[in-house]
């Protein structure tokens, strides 16, 4: 793929490749600029319940790297666990578990280097019944999620829900909403 622009006499050309089998898919793309091409690519590696991948970008004008993130998974169908850095700079991890039929829950924490701040979250999720659901969300910062879907038809659902400040009860700035869904 290739583009010229003649106001400005510049020309850019992309170059795209992938790769996939049973157990690992990668991709790349290189934007080739008067400046210097620019390099992305991205592979992630599967095996059994373990997934791993590596993305990163490289801007050879700049001689320096626009992304460097890796992220590593495992999942058994009854819990998951995943944890990734992004460009060295953020830390992620996570767990979800499904408690019983009805009834999952999870918690998830993210660390920035950057601002040395750390925000966790705690989740879970009921299945009342096939078609009413509630789920809760707390997170360090003081917010406390709820959601209540319920299916009336076939074709039609409606769902309420809020998020409050707890921190700041009383100032308000909360938010309540109410979506309703139509399918065909």
């Amino acid at each position: 793929i290739s583009s010229y622009n003649p106001m400005s006499s510049k020309k850019k050309g992309t170059m795209k490749a992938s790769y996939k089998n049973d157990y690992l898919h990668a991709n790349s793309d290189v934007d080739f600029d008067y400046a210097g091409p620019c390099v992305k690519a991205a592979a992630v590696f599967g095996y059994q319940n373990f997934l791993g991948g590596y993305q990163m970008g490289f801007d050879s004008s700049k001689k320096k790297l626009t992304a460097n993130n890796f992220t590593a998974s495992y999942d058994n169908g009854k819990s998951n666990a995943a944890l990734s850095v992004e460009n060295g700079q953020d830390v992620s991890g996570s767990y979800h578990h499904k408690c019983s039929d009805g009834w999952m829950g999870g918690v998830s924490a993210t660390y920035s280097k950057a601002s040395g701040a750390m925000v966790g979250h705690v989740a879970t999720r009921y299945d009342a019944s096939p078609d009413t659901n509630m789920k809760m969300k707390l997170s360090t910062e003081g917010q406390v999620g709820l959601s209540l879907q319920q299916k009336i038809c076939s074709s039609f659902s409606m769902t309420l829900s809020a998020v409050l400040d707890a921190k700041n009860f009383a100032a308000g700035g909360h938010k309540v909403g109410m979506s309703l869904e139509f399918e065909q």
